[in-house]
C-alpha cells in the first residue's frame, strides 16, 4: 500500500473545532473567522512560507490541537456505551474487522454502518422520521468580522488547515 498526504485530511479535525464554538460564537461571527483564516492560509501559500511556518509549529503541537478537537467525540462513544453497548460494540468490533479482513480500498466505516444499521433494524431502533419534521427554512448568513472571535478562530484554523496537511513536507 502507499500513502500519499491528502490535503482533505484537515476538513474533519476544522469541522469538530468549528462545532466546538457553536454554543458560544454565532455563525456569522465564525464565517468571518473561517474567511481570514482562508486568507491566511492562501496568503502563506502564495508567498511559499508554509513549509517554512510550519516547521515553526511543533508536529506534536498540531497534532495535540487535532486530539484536543475530537476528543470529545470519541468520549462521547465511550459514554454511549453505557446505554448501548451492544450496538457501539458491534459498530466498533465491524469497523475493526473491516480494517484488517477487507481489501485496503474498502472503507471500514462500511461495514461499520452495515452493521450498526442491521443491529439497530433488527433491535427495533431503527425509525423514520419524527412526526411533525420538516425541512429547516434555509437562510443566507453573511459573515461578521468580529475581533473575538477572529482572535478565537484563526490562531486554530490555520494550522489546521495550513499545517496538518504539510506535516509531511516538514
Amino acid at each position: 500500500a502507499y500513502r500519499q498526504p491528502l490535503l482533505v485530511a484537515w476538513h474533519t479535525a476544522v469541522v469538530a473545532f468549528v462545532a466546538s464554538l457553536a454554543q458560544t460564537v454565532p455563525y456569522s461571527a465564525i464565517l468571518g473567522g473561517m474567511l481570514v483564516a482562508g486568507l491566511v492560509v492562501a496568503a502563506l501559500g502564495a508567498l511559499g512560507l508554509t513549509t517554512r511556518v510550519a516547521a515553526l509549529v511543533p508536529t506534536a503541537v498540531v497534532f495535540g490541537v487535532v486530539a484536543g478537537n475530537v476528543l470529545p467525540f470519541v468520549i462521547g462513544t465511550f459514554e454511549a456505551l453505557q446505554g448501548e453497548g451492544l450496538l457501539v460494540g458491534a459498530v466498533l468490533a465491524a469497523f475493526v474487522l473491516g480494517r484488517r479482513a477487507l481489501h485496503p480500498r474498502v472503507p471500514p466505516i462500511l461495514p461499520a454502518l452495515v452493521a450498526g444499521l442491521a443491529l439497530a433494524a433488527a433491535t427495533g431502533r431503527l425509525h423514520g422520521t419524527a412526526t411533525g419534521w420538516t425541512w429547516p427554512d434555509l437562510a443566507l448568513v453573511g459573515p461578521s468580522f468580529n475581533p473575538a472571535a477572529i482572535l478565537t478562530v484563526v490562531p486554530v484554523a490555520v494550522p489546521l488547515i495550513a499545517l496538518y496537511s504539510n506535516l509531511t513536507a516538514v
